[in-house]
């Protein structure tokens, strides 16, 4: 009795020393993970001096949180975007996650300035996917080692460092944790057959919270979905088979998603190419269930896949469209830009900029220096080697699946190194995990092996903060932009600049702004294809006009687009213009302001000019002056004449007619012309 006393007191402390022990392994990766991408932000710090403010889209979502903490929180029409008819607030974007961070922002301490609440609150959030990494791997493969490993490497890896520092804020930053929270409440720990049923519903949770605030989670829903599918095309199952769950939990995921999100609803997420093979296994399975034999379930499975694959691009074609339209260039042009843009539509230009541009050697080596050639190497020898038939562990044949599309779609667009990272982890957290099954000798070196990646990995993302931070360039010109739009000018006037300043304008010199630098839909495509047409193509009258539709009063030109560094990333290669015309208005913005009449350039700074646009009213009363101007010398009314030209001129400076007159008065009375009448 006594020694089932003891016995029984020693497996509970061993059981506490285990918890404590997982619960330090998970502390720990979160605390590297903040230190690390704190580090990156500190070299802000040492380089200006100051945090440097949110920029492009991170802008509009600061000023998201902004109004939220204020108390105005977000209107259902956001009439200072897209000025003047404004966007749909919950429609134009995935927003959602905004209440949460300025919640969370309000328990930081308030001598902190309110962009560094946001950048602690946004790295502290992503940092907790490294721990639900360890999870993930865990479940799945059995092994804390395994799992321990790819936590350690996703929380160092420059790759899962790069956008999580919290010197921009993005969606994917909030929905990533939620991603992998699904991801291991999916995951079946050997040797369990099924995840339970309370653990599917709280993993469908986790997937429609992801989907509901980052628009990218449909391209894991869409591998997922492809090899669930494959799973059940071996054994087609129906509804009520164990096995089926997993796919269950990503149906109900994208329906409530669905449900629960307007921007979703209004990109018609069902039909999505993202959905396509759920909606294959929603018809195989549903077969199944009624008896069908398993090669008619197949048959049903295919037709529908069919059905929907080819009626759903009349639905989404202007939601996905541009999209695909990329991927095809991309593909066309062996994934190298072209230097004629005419090779290219408009909607290719302009989204073959950096964010979504191809990964060349150097990018490779600053994102993955050790990691990806390493998971590549062993994804390699395992397939040369057969050894992809004798898996370790039932999902690491989708790990590996996962791993391979994400790396070669890394390739085609740098964006998605978000999921390499992801599954470059969980590759190296399943080779460590399988290496825990070999000889005593074999095991220790893949371990140590792992150890040393993981530091090479540390050492490489704390060795290069200042590639990885924020470029400090032109942050002092935007800010002291922004300042002077909001000290001098009328609050509620419109303000015209390009997708990238525009945000700023908005955010920081808080004016309402024409463009928007999001293209989701074709209504904003078309508005900055018509913007960047008429400025490298067209006429100063013709963008004036274009401008004043939208109530525009001030037009902010960002100097440096005749640069002749890397042409095929400016504004001039999405317009199709790399050598405007001379008399495009861009040409006069950039070398000759003098020479505008319908734009005034009224301040300045080291990159940015700020105009104020000439109504065409105003225009015409300038006209009005100069034709009696005209008339007036026409008669020898000499002082008339200049008085009237210099009435133009005040309503309109540059204006070409009064100029005229104004030097003909002068040169007369210069000859000694006196009489009135008509001059000789």
């Amino acid at each position: 009795m006594a020694d089932r006393r003891t016995a029984g007191g020693s497996a509970r402390v061993r059981r506490a020393l285990c918890v404590a022990g997982i619960a330090l392994l998970l502390a720990g990766e979160y605390v590297a993970a903040l230190a690390v991408r704190r580090h990156v932000v500190g070299f802000q710090l040492r380089e200006t001096g100051r945090p440097l403010p949110f920029t492009l889209e991170s802008a509009l979502r600061y000023r998201a949180i902004r109004r939220i903490l204020s108390g105005e929180g977000l209107p259902a029409v956001d009439r200072e975007l897209e000025a003047p008819a404004g966007v749909r607030t919950f429609a134009y974007d995935t927003t959602g996650s905004e209440y949460v961070l300025a919640t969370l922002c309000r328990l930081l301490p308030g001598e902190l300035t309110l962009t560094d609440r946001i950048r602690w609150v946004g790295a502290g959030w992503f940092c907790l996917t490294a721990p639900l990494v360890t999870l993930w791997i865990r479940r799945a493969t059995g092994s804390w080692t395994g799992g321990a490993a790819a936590g350690l490497l996703y929380a160092v890896g420059a790759a899962s460092v790069a956008r999580s520092t919290g010197q921009e804020i993005s969606h994917e930053n909030f929905a990533l944790p939620w991603l992998v929270a699904h991801l291991a409440l999916t995951t079946c720990p050997p040797p369990r057959a099924a995840v339970r049923p309370g653990t599917a519903a709280a993993s469908a949770a986790c997937l429609s919270v992801a989907l509901a605030t980052w628009d990218l989670t449909q391209y894991w829903v869409m591998l997922a979905g492809v090899a669930r599918l494959a799973q059940w095309w071996r054994s087609p199952w129906p509804w009520r088979d164990p096995r089926a769950r997993p796919a269950i939990v990503l149906l109900i995921g994208v329906t409530v998603a669905w449900a629960i999100s307007p921007y979703l609803r209004d990109h018609g997420l069902p039909w999505s190419p993202a959905t396509l093979p759920l909606w294959a296994l929603l018809a195989g399975m549903t077969a199944a269930a009624a008896g069908v034999r398993p090669t008619l379930c197949r048959v049903a499975a295919l037709a529908a896949a069919t059905v929907v694959g080819t009626a759903a691009p009349l639905v989404w074609s202007g939601r996905y469209g541009h999209f695909a339209s990329l991927l095809w260039a991309k593909l066309r042009f062996l994934n190298r830009k072209p230097a004629d843009p005419s090779l290219l539509t408009f909607d290719q230009r302009i989204l073959w900029t950096p964010a979504l541009h191809s990964a060349d050697g150097g990018i490779l080596r600053l994102l993955f220096p050790f990691a990806l050639p390493l998971t590549s190497g062993v994804v390699v020898v395992m397939w040369l080697s057969g050894r992809l038939k004798r898996l370790p562990f039932p999902g690491f044949g989708v790990q590996l699946f996962f791993h391979v599309l994400s790396v070669l779609m890394f390739i085609l667009l740098v964006r998605f190194h978000v999921y390499a990272a992801l599954t470059t982890a969980a590759v190296l957290g399943g080779c460590v995990a399988w290496a825990g099954r070999w000889r005593p000798l074999p095991r220790v070196a893949v371990v140590l092996s792992a150890a040393l990646l993981v530091a090479a990995e540390a050492g490489a993302t704390l060795g290069r903060a200042e590639v990885l931070g924020a470029t400090p360039d032109f942050h002092d010109q935007l800010e002291e932009m922004a300042e002077w739009m909001r000290r001098n000018t009328p609050p509620g006037d419109v303000v015209l600049a390009n997708f990238q300043t525009s945000p700023f304008v908005l955010a920081y010199g808080r004016r309402p702004i024409v463009l928007h630098p999001k293209f989701e839909s074709r209504r904003m495509r078309a508005r900055v294809e018509a913007f960047a047409r008429l400025l490298f193509r067209g006429t100063e009258r013709e963008l004036r006009d274009w401008a004043e539709q939208f109530g525009a009063r001030w037009y902010v030109y960002s100097m440096g687009e005749f640069s002749g560094r890397r042409p095929e990333y400016s504004l001039r290669y999405m317009a199709d213009a790399l050598d405007p015309p001379d008399e495009a208005p861009a040409r006069c913005f950039e070398f000759a302001p003098h020479r505008l009449a319908r734009f005034q350039c009224v301040w300045q700074n080291a990159k940015y000019r700020v105009f104020r646009i000439v109504p065409s009213a105003v225009e015409a009363e300038a006209d009005e002056w100069a034709r009696r101007a005209r008339m007036a010398v026409e008669s020898g009314e000499l002082g008339p004449a200049e008085d009237f030209a210099a009435e133009a001129w005040r309503r309109m400076p540059g204006h070409a007619q009064a100029r005229a007159v104004l030097d003909q008065v002068a040169r007369l009375r210069a000859a000694g012309f006196r009489q009135e009448g008509p001059p000789p």
